[in-house]
């Protein structure tokens, strides 16, 4: 028996548009264009897209029906610019070279913007996808039941979808593009967040290829230069804003050839520049430090920049003498590795007393007040990306045969609690404002929120398309889960 698709007159005598086209037999119409178009299921398993009018066939797309009338099912976008079908690659018709995700969904829906797309896979969990890369946005709920429909709100923040008896509505995240800001470097690469949030300092791709020499100041308002360029003598490893106002700190390398592998059997060279970023002018002489430096660290008190060099010395400077001292050197703190991206980071704890730096030799905590380790250097078998405190709790994502998350008691020096393991590397780890909750997200492609003194994880993990940067997050509301949320 054939089965056909008729197109009629919406008012008496519903008279025939255009002869019946062959359709599959579990195959249903989509029509949108705002009416003018619509598209099926041929008999050979191809879609088929056809103008309401005339009839006429626009376009066919390959395709096929599998066992169980696996891939008859389609779905269209509120324009028609995207169609899915269950089992098949989502089809772009403005990009006949695009090769979209494989949708193995019972349920799909597009957002009325068309900028997302949710499908049901494996059964139960639900993906959402952004458009029109066809990217993994998150999964945002794992369901009891194959779904029975899925549908976007209006405004498309929010994402209802039902089982039997049950209605879930799950609020999306906010993807609005606040500011781009176009700083010359095709690369991308890290920047320093002034304290006040109001100005971006670009400072490059700093890993063992880095090139950038000058970089300048811009406003996040309107991602415009808020100074001239400045910078001089090498290139640019690290930087921060020094205080509210205009002084910006630079680490520097003079390291000749630092790309060419002599990191390997050399610590490098360089200086500690500080610039007025409003004028472009070096507000005191470049300090010499006895490495190249890598971390850059501001003193809760403000008077104090630590800074951390490949050799394993670690200094701090007067920011009023603009004197630098020793504070310890590492003698395994050496760091053949040419990336400032997870190799010779540090940070103080809130307090102020101690000094952690890390890298690919794990970690260490310095007390400053005693002069000794509170976490004396360990033998290079491990690395950790990032790491947060509270003011009496450290808390390390540490890369080993063992992932884990480490938590140790800033008074004591002992752990504050069994270690958390952790299944793939973890690049984030970061704590809310309250000190509650810890965020942890890596290479996995996952991120999560956990009352970590519980050892409670609050709410489901959130998928990303990409392993997270691990470059500094200056608060916490920067990264992946706000802290309104976490907090």
């Amino acid at each position: 028996m054939a089965h056909t698709l008729e197109v009629r007159e919406a008012t008496p005598p519903f008279a025939l548009r255009h002869p019946p086209q062959p359709v599959h037999e579990e195959s249903q119409a989509q029509l949108f264009g705002e009416g003018h178009q619509y598209a099926f299921v041929d008999p050979d398993g191809h879609t088929v897209v056809c103008d309401t009018i005339s009839g006429d066939i626009l376009e066919t797309y390959s395709g096929a029906v599998g066992p169980h009338f696996r891939g008859v099912k389609l779905w269209a976008s509120p324009s028609g610019r995207y169609l899915a079908r269950d089992n098949h690659a989502l089809i772009d018709r403005t990009r006949p070279e695009f090769s979209g995700p494989i949708l193995n969904g019972f349920e799909i829906a597009f957002s009325p913007d068309e900028s997302q797309l949710a499908a049901q896979v494996g059964g139960k969990q639900i993906v959402n996808y952004e458009l029109p890369s066809g990217e993994v946005i998150e999964t945002v709920g794992d369901s009891h039941l194959p779904q029975l429909a899925i549908r976007y709100s209006p405004d498309s923040r929010l994402l209802a979808f039902s089982e039997h008896g049950l209605v879930r509505i799950w609020k999306l995240p906010d993807r609005d593009l606040v500011q781009q800001i176009d700083t010359g470097d095709p690369r991308g690469g890290f920047v320093a967040l002034a304290p006040s949030e109001d100005r971006v300092l670009p400072l490059g791709h700093v890993r063992e290829d880095a090139s950038r020499e000058t970089t300048r100041v811009y406003r996040t308002s309107d991602g415009q230069p808020a100074g001239p360029l400045f910078g001089s003598g090498g290139i640019i490893m690290n930087g921060l804003f020094l205080t509210d106002g205009d002084l910006v700190a630079l680490a520097v390398s003079t390291t000749p050839d630092r790309t060419t592998g002599k990191m390997r059997i050399d610590p490098g060279s360089g200086f500690i520049q500080i610039w007025n970023s409003q004028t472009g002018q070096l507000v005191s002489e470049p300090i010499e430090v006895p490495s190249e430096p890598r971390g850059l660290a501001r003193h809760p008190s403000k008077d104090l920049l630590a800074v951390a060099c490949a050799g394993g010395e670690r200094l701090e400077i007067d920011l009023k003498t603009h004197q630098a001292s020793s504070l310890y050197t590492n003698p395994q703190g050496f760091s053949d590795n040419g990336a400032i991206s997870n190799s010779g980071r540090c940070r103080y704890s809130p307090d102020g007393r101690h000094l952690i730096t890390w890298g690919f030799w794990s970690h260490e905590v310095w007390d400053r007040d005693r002069q000794e380790f509170l976490l004396p250097p360990r033998p290079q078998e491990s690395t950790v990306f990032d790491l947060s405190a509270t003011d009496h709790i450290l808390a390390a994502g540490v890369v080993v045969k063992n992932d884990r998350v480490e938590f140790l008691d800033l008074a004591t020096g002992k752990p504050a609690r069994a270690n958390f393991p952790y299944n793939g590397w973890c690049m984030v780890c970061r704590f809310s404002p309250s000190g509650e909750r810890l965020l942890l997200a890596g290479g996995d492609l996952r991120s999560r929120v956990l009352d970590w003194k519980n050892n409670v994880r609050l709410g489901p993990d959130i998928r990303t398309p990409n392993p997270p940067s691990p470059a500094p997050f200056y608060r916490m509301k920067k990264a992946s889960c706000s802290a309104d949320t976490i907090r």
